[in-house]
């Protein structure tokens, strides 16, 4: 747009305001300047964005603005986000802020460019998983009709013995093909008689052979529990030492697992080591840890209750004492 060249929604925005303010219509406009109310509808409908030049004083002056404010295109409305990142903290565990920075340090990118792509790249490794999941249902299934094949023919002589298949190693192969039909990329479909109790679902399962021959400071642990979905990982542990300038074996195992796990801060604690020197800084360390550990013991406390707690610790005690005595 040329830099005389009238803006539409501008004009129609100043006049609206002018509006509220002196009564303005299109027809009551273009008498006060001296044009048609035809020429006032043209430019506020963007057919026509050239305003002669004898006309633009007195349009500035009944609109009360400036001549550049009815070139530059008005400032759009701001857009709420569709989630802050508190009420996205909401929905991931603790341990994900944290994972997500150290990720991003790691390759010397920003966190948003690392949660720009995790939708992709969870709909690859969820689809894979599926393909996975089918390759070996058909082998399975391949596998069934191949050992029926053979039984029958080394039985021939007895008649032509049919294999008789396991009632619950069908129902548990249906479970499987429910859950594939359903995109059920955890297992959630299929019923626990049917697994172990240890069994951590099929897409851990999947992800973590996806992790296999990785350096171990890249992916130092996947778990879950009970085949629901992957609940805590440890990524990046180098680069968590590197940033932190903590080691485990100085001491700091608690330190960088509360880091891990949201107890403490991983931006404050950045924050802080750049503000002091070393021995402020590890002053700094020991504090946040002595809070941190306050504060888990606080929701053990709220999460069991004052009487369980002590039970256990009892217990604990009780078994020390027992160990020591033998």
């Amino acid at each position: 747009m040329e830099n005389d060249a009238l803006n539409p929604a501008a004009l129609k925005a100043a006049r609206k305001r002018a509006n509220r303010k002196r009564g303005f219509t299109q027809q009551q406009l273009a008498e006060r300047i001296g044009c048609g109310k035809d020429t006032v509808s043209r430019w506020e409908r963007g057919e026509s964005r050239r305003v002669r030049a004898h006309l633009r004083e007195p349009l500035c002056k009944a609109l009360g603005v400036e001549w550049e404010a009815l070139i530059t295109p008005p400032e759009p409305p701001e857009t709420p986000r569709p989630f802050g990142l508190t009420r996205m903290q909401r929905w991931v565990s603790r341990h994900v802020p944290p994972a997500l920075l150290l990720v991003a340090k790691r390759y010397g990118v920003r966190p948003g460019d690392v949660l720009d792509i995790a939708p992709l790249l969870f709909l690859i490794v969820a689809e894979r998983s599926l393909l996975e999941r089918r390759r070996r249902l058909d082998e399975i299934y391949a596998t069934q009709e191949e050992a029926a094949r053979r039984v029958s023919e080394k039985s021939a002589h007895l008649g032509g013995i049919v294999v008789a298949r396991s009632i619950s190693a069908d129902a548990m192969l249906e479970q499987e093909e429910n859950s594939l039909g359903k995109r059920d990329i955890f297992g959630h479909l299929i019923e626990y008689e049917f697994r172990r109790d240890d069994d951590e679902g099929p897409f851990v399962h999947f992800v973590r052979g996806l992790a296999e021959g990785l350096p171990r400071d890249a992916v130092t642990s996947i778990e879950s529990y009970g085949g629901d979905t992957i609940v805590n990982y440890r990524v990046a542990d180098d680069t968590l030492r590197e940033l932190t300038g903590v080691a485990e074996d100085e001491g700091g195992v608690g330190i960088l697992d509360y880091i891990r796990s949201g107890g403490i801060d991983l931006g404050e604690c950045l924050s802080e080591r750049r503000k002091r020197d070393d021995a402020g800084y590890r002053q700094w360390l020991r504090n946040a840890l002595a809070e941190a550990e306050k504060a888990s013991d606080c929701e053990l406390l709220e999460w069991f209750g004052e009487s369980t707690l002590a039970a256990v610790a009892e217990s604990v005690a009780s078994a020390s004492q027992e160990g020591e005595d033998r």
